[in-house]
């Protein structure tokens, strides 16, 4: 039976036509259109860049980013040195743990845990370069970093040296001050 009426739906149909299935119409092709030029995306700011907005709380810089973030890197300017987690940044910054995660990739092109990272780095060779005789594991310690040995492998993967190594260059770079024959005393 079931042969029988699938004869008299297909009857009038031409052959390889189903009215369940459409098959693909082909279009006609399109006219030669005048070529466009190429744009690229704007290149995107560097990481430094970023950082020393937070750091310097620079707003004119941020004018055309999406307020949750300008308030994530100043707060990010003011607290590297503390635990800062995701959770408590996007609470700070009154929006959602993803759409945060979200601006920090879209908007600035890296993570929010990469941007903190290097942010400790950068005020720790700050600090190095300074404080010549603070030890090392303090610099560590005072810009955030749990332990030493992360905060050199951080370091290195910035600077390409060790802390040690950096602090040594300041120091062989900065000019020793002439010293003068003492005279002999007037008599």
């Amino acid at each position: 039976m079931v042969p029988r009426l699938l004869t008299r739906i297909f009857a009038n149909t031409p052959l390889g036509c189903c009215p369940r299935r459409r098959t693909a119409r082909r279009r006609s092709p399109r006219p030669p259109t005048e070529a466009r030029p190429i744009t690229l995306p704007p290149r995107p700011e560097p990481l430094e860049y970023w950082i020393s907005c937070a750091l310097s709380k620079d707003a004119q810089a941020l004018a055309g980013r999406h307020p949750a973030l300008k308030k994530a890197l100043f707060y990010l300017g003011e607290h590297y040195a503390q635990p800062v987690s995701l959770d408590e940044l996007a609470s700070h910054a009154h929006v959602s743990r993803s759409h945060l995660s979200f601006l920090f990739r879209t908007e600035l092109h890296t993570a929010f845990k990469t941007l903190l990272g290097r942010l400790r780095v950068q005020k720790a060779s700050e600090l190095l370069s300074t404080d010549l005789r603070q030890p090392i594991t303090d610099v560590a310690m005072s810009v955030g970093f749990a332990d030493l040995s992360h905060f050199e492998k951080s370091f290195r993967r910035q600077w390409g040296k060790s802390p040690r190594e950096f602090r040594r260059g300041i120091v062989a770079a900065t000019p020793v001050p002439a010293h003068r024959p003492l005279s002999a005393p007037a008599r």
